[in-house]
């Protein structure tokens, strides 16, 4: 049985008997002081390899997103930039602060990292991606994962995910 917070697709749900009155009755089965329970009656529920094939044939980057567009967010979702990609970026700005005179923010720094490695792992690919305060979370990759993922959950700018093609190195 499924806790009211679980949604199953329209044709795993029981289907059900009109709403029959049932009177409530205490742990010694006596009636219950108050109104009659309402119940509705399963006449059948979903056998349990239909339930199992339904939940198994989601692809893990959909069950992924389901759970990252949901809120649930966990660190391991954040694309980690290499430490190498890090030394690389404080390098390029270091040298065009002594170049120029210019100092970078930090939110241009944080910008630039993110950039990078989105090139580093998925240059010349097309992902699905938000930038956040902490890193970048790469939600599809690939043109069949990200239009799939638009599809089902109806992904657009205003979740903060946009479509990208990071640049080759």
């Amino acid at each position: 049985m499924t806790d009211s917070n679980t949604e199953l697709p329209g044709a795993l749900l029981p289907s059900v008997e009109p709403k029959a009155v049932v009177d409530r009755a205490d742990c010694l089965g006596r009636p219950a002081i108050g109104t009659p329970e309402i119940v509705q009656t399963p006449t059948s529920w979903p056998d349990t390899a239909t339930v199992a094939s339904a939940i198994l044939q989601e692809p893990a980057f959909l069950t992924r997103a389901r759970r990252v567009l949901s809120g649930d967010i966990r660190p391991d979702d954040y694309l980690c930039p290499p430490d190498e990609l890090v030394r690389e970026v404080e390098a390029h700005y270091q040298r065009v602060a002594e170049e120029s005179g210019v100092v970078a923010s930090d939110e241009a720094r944080r910008r630039t990292l993110a950039d990078w490695t989105l090139s580093h792992y998925y240059g010349g690919q097309l992902v699905l991606r938000r930038l956040t305060d902490q890193r970048v979370i790469v939600l599809a990759v690939g043109p069949n994962e990200v239009g799939a993922v638009e599809e089902v959950f109806g992904v657009d700018a205003r979740s903060g995910f946009v479509r990208e093609i990071p640049y080759v190195e």
